[in-house]
């Protein structure tokens, strides 16, 4: 085990490997059989296996008698998504065939699937429904239509406002909007402020990203990077999350990792 030290945080980093007959990494809970995110490495020596990775986001719809839905969709052999992840992950190549499937399969409830892969602008976010998708959002480069990155918490990306009446008591669904805003103006410095393509850059940044306020919060359990051009894969579990603004963080570009092989 590997701890990460500063003056607000104590992470703690673990993997889990899963091996199939291409390697893929995965984060799960102890006992669980399909996964939360994962990656699914590229290699050199099948030009078709091109790597991609996944992240799921849940999602709450305004419709009715939405946990019913989900226990009948699975009496007709609706996917659970954690399933479906893992088994995608195992046999599905490349990004271009892992979208395809994850957006035509049939699951048990709604959800939102973050999906990156290993070539120029392959990266998707798939807004899910029971059947099909409601929507989609793709990265482009072009003038008229630049979309460099993209930003999924627990809100529908179109969505500006966020009722009452829809987030109840749930503390996620109250603050997906202000979550949403404050990753996007972070990821918008980074990307203009990066002046670094290594793998060791781009985590420290990312992680940086990740750690401040309210995108960290004491709901937090574990934060992830992922990197398939490069087969980079790195978690941090959140012992001591931010709770405000206020909270001073250290650049983590000038904080070393305390390694501590158990």
């Amino acid at each position: 085990m590997s701890t990460f030290k500063d003056q607000e945080f104590r992470f703690s980093e673990s993997q889990q490997y899963v091996h199939s007959q291409h390697s893929i990494l995965i984060k799960k809970w102890v006992g669980m059989i399909g996964c939360l995110t994962g990656m699914r490495y590229h290699t050199t020596e099948d030009p078709l296996n091109t790597g991609w990775s996944i992240s799921l986001n849940y999602r709450k719809t305004d419709e009715s008698l939405g946990m019913l839905r989900n226990i009948t969709a699975g009496f007709f052999r609706y996917h659970g998504i954690e399933f479906l992840m893992r088994h995608t992950l195992q046999t599905e190549p490349n990004f271009t065939k892992a979208v395809h499937k994850l957006c035509t399969a049939n699951i048990m409830a709604p959800c939102y699937l973050t999906m990156a892969g290993s070539q120029h602008n392959e990266g998707v976010l798939l807004t899910r429904k029971r059947r099909g998708e409601a929507t989609r959002l793709t990265l482009t480069n072009s003038e008229d239509d630049a979309r460099r990155f993209i930003v999924q918490t627990n809100i529908c990306h179109w969505k500006d406002k966020a009722e009452a009446s829809w987030y109840g008591t749930d503390k996620l669904l109250e603050n997906a909007l202000e979550r949403r805003d404050v990753a996007t103006k972070n990821m918008s410095s980074f990307i203009g402020d990066s002046t670094g393509d290594s793998d060791d850059h781009f985590m420290r940044f990312a992680f940086h990203i990740l750690s401040r306020y309210p995108t960290c919060n004491h709901e937090t359990i574990y934060q992830n990077v992922m990197r398939p051009a490069t087969n980079f894969y790195q978690t941090r579990i959140v012992h001591n999350p931010p709770h405000s603004y206020d909270t001073e963080i250290i650049d983590p570009l000038q904080t070393k990792v305390e390694a501590n092989n158990v």
